[in-house]
């Protein structure tokens, strides 16, 4: 799980996707070395 919110529409919030996908990153970096 990277990034949990509560979702109201269908559309994501920019905000709530940029957290996930900068931990997605941070996930990804890590595991790379």
């Amino acid at each position: 799980m990277l990034h949990s919110f509560v979702k109201k529409t269908d559309k994501t919030p920019p905000a709530e996707r940029k957290i996930a996908e900068t931990r997605l990153k941070e996930i990804k970096h890590a595991n790379a070395r």
